[in-house]
């Protein structure tokens, strides 16, 4: 892709009256990339798909976790504002303010529990203070083979509840196999280390990598 493919669709856009635009982009296509880089659009974040596709082979630990109740859409939306990854693509865009990826994290988070998502996994137990949570959605897969799909869609924890992202991502699994399930999918970005490391260890393989790229009218 050259740079002035890449102006003359900048053009278009802002002839139609957009101020932005998000794109994400596969790593193997270099030269669309650079044609992006040259043309002033900028790097927001690296995303890295892991995929289980080895559900009926499950042997990790079980843990109590139980379905967030709509009751608690409030205090899920804190958890996912107050434990917000600095370097997810909202906080990294300097078109919106701290304040305003926050909130938006936390409302999307609320809308997972009030039906966005199918389900969001929480911990449970008399003991166990409600700062964690995972988001989970079900869809049938297009290609031909016509395997149904699981995907980790949000996930956020608190220090009240360190540990328990892989808790809530193991439970996730088996979750997803008593759904009929034949593959779950996760995507999180290449700077979250603790994400990474608990995917691998509970079976995840790594399927592509992603560079999420952003445009924006000067001033954006």
């Amino acid at each position: 892709m050259s740079v002035e493919s890449v102006r003359r669709f900048v053009r278009e856009l802002e002839a139609q009256g957009i101020r932005y635009a998000v794109m994400e982009v596969p790593v193997e296509d270099i030269r669309v990339l650079q044609g992006l880089n040259e043309a002033a659009w900028q790097l927001l974040e690296t995303r890295l798909h892991y995929v289980h596709d080895a559900l009926d082979t499950l042997s990790e630990a079980r843990y109590p976790v139980r379905a967030a109740t709509r009751a608690e859409q409030s205090t899920i939306g804190e958890v996912s504002r107050n434990n917000a990854n600095p370097y997810d693509r909202f906080h990294a865009d300097p078109f919106f303010t701290k304040q305003q990826a926050d909130t938006f994290l936390a409302e999307y988070a609320a809308a997972a529990v009030a039906g966005y998502c199918n389900e969001v996994l929480v911990p449970n137990g008399p003991d166990v203070v409600l700062d964690s949570f995972l988001a989970m959605s079900y869809f049938a897969s297009s290609n031909t083979s016509g395997l149904d799909v699981a995907r980790a869609v949000l996930a956020a924890v608190g220090p009240a509840n360190k540990g328990w992202h892989r808790k809530l991502l193991s439970e996730a699994l088996y979750r997803a196999k008593d759904n009929h399930a034949s593959v779950m999918l996760m995507t999180t970005q290449a700077t979250n280390r603790a994400a990474v490391h608990n995917a691998e260890q509970l079976g995840f393989r790594l399927g592509t990598v992603t560079h999420t790229i952003r445009w924006a009218t000067s001033g954006g």
